[in-house]
């Protein structure tokens, strides 16, 4: 996950958010919803989604709505340890 999460950081992705939903499925997104990684649970391994290149500027507004939602940062301590959980 924080690979992942470092690659979308390098495209230009300024804030992403990871998604859970049940039986441990994982997307992570953008303040559009835009869903730009997914957890692959078959090969154990993150993806890139077909809009992870489209790029938002810095939006003012409200982070995506929803459940299940966690702003990621590469200095919280949250990153590492849902990075442990990736099976």
């Amino acid at each position: 996950m924080t690979s992942m999460y470092r690659a979308l950081k390098e495209l230009g992705h300024r804030r992403i958010w990871l998604r859970e939903f049940g039986k441990g499925a994982r997307v992570m997104l953008t303040f559009e919803d835009r869903i730009i990684a997914g957890y692959d649970r078959s090969l154990h391994t993150w993806c890139f989604r077909k809009e992870a290149n489209w790029v938002d500027g810095y939006p003012v507004g409200n982070p995506p709505s929803g459940q299940g939602l966690t702003e990621l940062t590469e200095d919280s301590e949250q990153l590492f340890y849902l990075t442990l959980q990736d099976d």
